[in-house]
């Protein structure tokens, strides 16, 4: 409890501190059986109180989805300002149709690049169970491997977009805001991805 107060007093909502507190749970279910000894289940006596005191949480599921118009003016953005540094909507062409995490494509190599197949090695892919070494080639979908031969090369950087999530997002958000557009995160379109590849088998 002291831990959680703590956390949330610096700053952590309740998802982060729920990670935090699963990570534990991990450390104090498995350590006792290396170290030979027995340990209450402290994390299940302590889960419903930091429940009802909403210390600890889940994140809300979106179901905000982006419209193709919506789609389509903000890739405008590139053509109405050259000046900006982040191709957004080349990260869009890609991002939308594959279903990219978007620290992932910001992550890609030009030597994880296999162009006879049409795919992508993804390394260090998030999974709940494997977080190092869980590489995973990706399919380029539809026009992905074309926008990305388009990007120029850059002399000692080995990324195939060298710029940071963060600076995405940031115009993402600029871009929705110039257009109008409401309550849409770049995220988004990793759900319309996913129902897209769906309903396509």
């Amino acid at each position: 409890m002291k831990f959680a107060q703590a956390r949330h007093k610096a700053g952590a909502g309740a998802v982060i501190v729920n990670m935090d507190i699963s990570k534990l749970g991990t450390v104090l279910r498995d350590t006792p059986s290396f170290l030979g000894f027995d340990l209450p289940d402290l994390l299940g006596k302590a889960r419903p109180t930091l429940h009802h005191l909403r210390l600890i949480g889940s994140s809300g599921k979106r179901e905000r989805q982006p419209t193709a118009n919506e789609i389509a003016k903000i890739m405008a953005l590139d053509r109405e300002h050259p000046e900006y540094t982040l191709p957004l909507s080349a990260v869009i062409e890609i991002y939308g149709p594959s279903g990219f995490r978007r620290g992932e494509i910001f992550r890609i190599e030009w030597r994880d690049l296999d162009d006879a197949n049409r795919m992508v090695l993804v390394r260090d892919r998030k999974d709940p169970r494997n977080k190092v070494g869980n590489h995973e080639w990706v399919p380029l979908i539809g026009t992905s491997l074309d926008v990305i031969a388009r990007q120029p090369k850059v002399d000692g950087e080995p990324r195939i977009f060298p710029l940071s999530p963060q600076t995405a997002s940031k115009y993402f958000k600029m871009a929705c805001g110039s257009k109008g557009i409401h309550d849409l995160h770049l995220h988004d379109s990793r759900h319309e991805a996913t129902s897209a590849l769906f309903e396509a088998g």
